[in-house]
């Protein structure tokens, strides 16, 4: 009772404190417009430049499976899929045809999506044509009331839906389905599942689907969000005329918030599963969810976000101690219906550790009620959450507009908060300073409670381990919570990052690059560096270190070291600082770096910002010059592959991947596997060595950097940090090792898994001379390709869900191409639509293209192009790219260009040039298990 008060005490204190009246309203963004009409519709429109030209739509329907009557599971969800089949005034697929002629189709990012609780449509739309922008607009009000729901249509939708189901089957949909039961009990989301069944699917009358989009599908219920670069006014006409008109529901039925009801006993639930790959043992807490209303309220949830900071950080520090009690562990936090939240505790741990595992974190658990935090480390979560906030405050005018209509969809159906970045900073900047240690540790008691608790356990079902039984799951929480635990104590390291002070280096040349704006600088020790300022992003440089070589250059014997190098070294830390220290030292800075060792080369890359310039500068230089051997942290780290591998083949798919694999390079002994024998060769000097050996001459590594660059700071920081690097100026070659893709025709079946359903791998691989014009001319006929697949597999033959092509293209140690095509269906379903595959790539073959397509192709990879070229990303990776493979940059930015150029003509050459089926086809099938 006396620190109840005194924690009300300083809460109300704290608020007097600081000018802050914590019942007051949270205050709303002013830039975005937001309106009802009469007919209850909701809209919120904002302009935002970024990109330019560009808006994004969404319609937001408040329903979603969980209102489906019971002869209508999965209609909700067969609704969504609709609206791509025909609308009032868009007659089957003409809706979609438009979009996909206009670059937004399918392949622009037309999408939806459908939950337990909500729907929601996606588009995008240019805005430098106001009657596409019109247009678009009208395409939201057309799936709002005017979806025709033809019934040719909805029969030839049950096959894609069926294998959209299909395709989800699996071990750990299994084990969800049965947790879900106990952990929702006595809910109907326990009973439920936005895909439906398939019994359902497969069988429903078209008045039952007709009918959840009438009873659903109404104003009341729906918002439309826009947001782009655009006139508010505009929009709000366009909303106004579309929407005003749809009439109000006078017989609609309540809205009504599924209940999940309380429960005073912990509930235990225990999931196996034959196919499982992993152990688990999770506690939930379930909660009500609390309303973000008024600034105390968003002050208790960042209350909980730093706990949950914390507690996560004390699990993770203890998953790389000596010996772990888990293969990893965290908390999370989250809404998992619209009338409960859940805060999760969970852990991975070896076999036959489900006891130990959940003891672990019940004791950590209890180790936080007793003792709570240490100020150490909310100071650090308090920091590090601060500068989350500025980076989302410095980059408030370069926010992308699809990532801000996610703020008004929760806004919409959850009344979640709606401030701008600005308003959002100033307020973290008047509640965390003030938040107390003493409140924090409060958190827990309110938040992990003994009601509404579940225990849940999936596993494999094996006869090598051992099943715990409900009994055993309580009398280990129970004993847990009344043992002995000590005080958590925070260990913080001081040691400077660099032993050494660097011997700074000079730039020896410096050009400009016009046609990139770019600068390429030649370094004292031959270290190239290449580097664009742009303005993109406020507080962003990322970048991108090559060097040729990598593990090729390893013995036979030690490849499994060489190859596991990167992944050893970056896990133990860097210099003085262990992994847990590292984290600790980072507090407070935006820096993510590792590098990386592959086939054929060596890399460092990652991304900071602009504040931590020089402290970013120093970890590359650690990469190279201090790497840590850490015997501990590779104990722990073969340890987890160990248990990761027990039942990797419990999977079907890991099955398929891995034969691909041996099947497609002919088992060829350089080729990397992830296997017992390579983990068991694992030798930590073996990888430290190769590692060192790879990064002790900068002085064939090329540095890339793209951002908000300020020269006359960041070439100082080149000279002081990169060009001391040590360097021999040789430039180490590729070895080829003839990892050459198998030849010829080869089908093979593969029989693993339990459930009814397969999967199908292509590949065509040919010699290929990569240049601009190739490489376009490629894609161009690829993508036509897949609009192909698309339109027949999927659509017409309703065979699957999926199904898309890709290209892999290398240019070292071997100038070569393959053209991968994937897709999952009904095992009886393999040979016809294979055939299907290969009747559409003779129709690529021998005739020529329609100018739809063409015009496609052309409109979709125009918009990218327009988009990505203002993206920082897209800059680094194709200046590497680019510079790497020797390769005129004017040619990237003429992209346009070659586009324009592609031809019917060469669609139909590069189709018999590259997929050349009948001679040169591997096809891997995965087929269930024979009964």
């Amino acid at each position: 009772m006396k620190n109840s008060l005194i924690l009300i005490l300083l809460v109300i204190y704290s608020g007097f404190l600081l000018g802050i009246n914590l019942n007051k309203p949270l205050p709303i963004d002013s830039t975005v417009k937001i309106g009802k009409l009469k007919n209850g519709l909701t809209y919120y429109i904002k302009k935002n430049n970024m990109p330019e030209n560009r808006a994004e739509l969404r319609l937001v329907v408040n329903a979603g499976s969980i209102l489906e009557d019971d002869d209508q599971q999965g209609l909700a969800h067969f609704c969504e899929h609709m609206a791509f089949n025909g609308t009032k005034n868009f007659e089957k697929s003409a809706l979609t045809d438009y979009l996909a002629s206009i670059g937004m189709g399918f392949a622009g990012g037309l999408n939806a999506y459908t939950s337990f609780d909500e729907t929601v449509y996606m588009l995008k739309s240019p805005t430098d044509n106001q009657e596409k922008l019109k247009k678009a607009v009208f395409i939201l009000s057309e799936w709002a009331h005017n979806l025709s729901f033809d019934n040719e249509e909805i029969d030839k939708e049950r096959g894609v839906i069926i294998e959209e189901w299909r395709g989800g089957r699996g071990a750990n949909e299994r084990m969800m389905s049965q947790n879900r039961k106990v952990i929702l009990q006595g809910s109907k989301y326990a009973q439920r599942n936005p895909i439906g069944q398939y019994e359902i699917l497969s069988t429903f009358s078209y008045d039952k689907i007709k009918k959840f989009y009438k009873d659903w599908y109404r104003p009341d219920l729906q918002a439309v969000v826009v947001v782009g670069d655009f006139d508010i006014p505009v929009i709000e006409k366009y909303i106004n005329t579309y929407f005003g008109e749809i009439k109000v529901n006078k017989n609609a039925k309540p809205r009504v918030i599924e209940p999940v009801p309380d429960h005073e006993e912990t509930l235990v639930t225990i999931a196996t599963d034959k196919e499982a790959n992993y152990n688990s043992v999770s506690i939930y807490y379930k909660g009500e969810i609390q309303k973000i209303k008024t600034i105390g309220d968003y002050r208790k949830r960042l209350l909980n976000e730093l706990f949950n900071d914390m507690f996560s950080d004390r699990l993770n520090e203890l998953a790389q101690k000596e010996n772990p009690p888990f293969i990893y562990a965290g908390v999370a936090n989250y809404p998992m219906a619209r009338s409960k939240s859940s805060f999760m505790i969970y852990a991975n741990v070896p076999d036959n550790k489900i006891l130990t595992g959940l003891k672990q974190i019940v004791i950590e658990k209890e180790r936080i009620l007793r003792f709570g935090f240490t100020s150490s480390e909310l100071e650090r979560s308090k920091l590090n959450t601060l500068k989350g906030y500025e980076r989302q405050f410095k980059e408030q005018n370069k926010l992308d507009s699809g990532r801000i209509t996610r703020t008004y969809i929760r806004n919409f159906l959850t009344n979640n908060p709606m401030m701008s970045p600005e308003q959002e900073y100033q307020l973290i900047n008047e509640l965390l300073p003030d938040i107390s240690l003493t409140e924090i540790n409060q958190v827990i008691k309110n938040y992990l409670t003994e009601n509404n608790r579940v225990i849940a356990v999936s596993m494999p079902d094996k006869d090598s381990l051992i099943v715990p039984t409900k009994e055993d799951l309580l009398n280990i929480l129970n004993e847990t919570e009344k043992s002995d635990v000590t005080a958590y104590v925070d260990k913080v390291s001081s040691k400077p990052l660099l032993k050494v002070e660097p011997i700074k280096g000079s730039i020896v040349s410096k050009k400009f690059e016009k046609i990139a704006n770019s600068y390429e600088l030649i370094l004292s020790n031959g270290v190239r560096v290449i580097y664009k300022k742009t303005d993109f992003k406020n507080d962003q440089i990322i970048f991108d270190a090559y060097s040729p070589g990598g593990y090729s250059l390893s013995t036979l014997e030690k490849l499994p070291s060489a190859s596991m190098s990167s992944t050893i070294i970056n896990s133990s830390g860097l210099g003085e600082y262990d992994n847990v220290e590292l984290a600790k030292f980072y507090t407070g800075h935006l820096i993510r770096i590792n590098s990386h060792i592959d086939s054929n080369s060596e890399s460092i890359k990652g991304s900071f910002g602009t504040d931590d310039l020089d402290l970013a500068m120093q970890v590359i230089y650690a990469n190279f010059v201090y790497p840590r051997k850490d015997p501990q942290s590779f104990s722990i780290q073969k340890n987890r592959l160990k248990e990761m591998l027990k039942y990797k083949n419990s999977n079907p798919l890991n099955v398929l991947e891995d034969s691909l694999q041996i099947i497609l390079f002919n088992d060829n002994p350089w080729l990397v596997k992830n296997d017992e024998k390579s983990i068991n060769a694992l030798n930590l000097d073996d990888s430290y060595n190769f590692y060192k050996e790879r990064f002790s001459n900068a002085g064939d590594f090329t540095f890339y950097f793209v951002g908000a660059i300020e020269p006359t700071t960041f070439e100082p920081l080149l000279e002081k940090y990169i060009a001391s690097l040590p360097s021999n100026q040789v430039t180490d070659p590729i070895i080829d090792h003839q990892i050459n893709y198998q030849k010829g025709l080869k089908d093979v079946k593969i029989y693993a898994g339990e459930e009814e359903k397969s999967e199908v791998r292509m590949i065509i691989a040919n010699d290929f001379a990569n240049t601009k014009e190739s490489s376009v001319k490629l894609r161009a006929m690829l993508f036509i390709f897949n609009e192909l697949l698309r339109e027949t597999i999927r659509e017409k033959l309703s065979g699957v869900y999926g199904v898309y092509s890709y290209p892999v293209i290398e240019t070292v140690p071997q100038s070569r191409l393959a053209v991968y095509i994937t897709l999952g269906c009904s095992p009886n379903r393999v040979d016809e639509l294979s055939t299907a595959i290969y009747q559409i790539i003779d129709q690529l073959q021998n005739q020529l293209v329609e100018d739809k397509y063409m015009n496609v192709f052309l409109q979709t990879n125009n918009v990218s192009f327009d988009t990505n070229i203002k993206k920082n990303d897209y800059w680094l990776n194709n200046l590497k790219y680019y510079d790497m493979n020797k390769m005129n940059i004017s040619d990237f930015i003429n992209h346009k260009e070659f586009l324009k150029k592609v031809t019917k003509q060469d669609i139909q050459k590069y189709a018999k040039d590259f997929l050349n089926y009948k001679t040169n086809l591997t096809r891997v099938s995965l087929y269930p298990k024979k009964k």
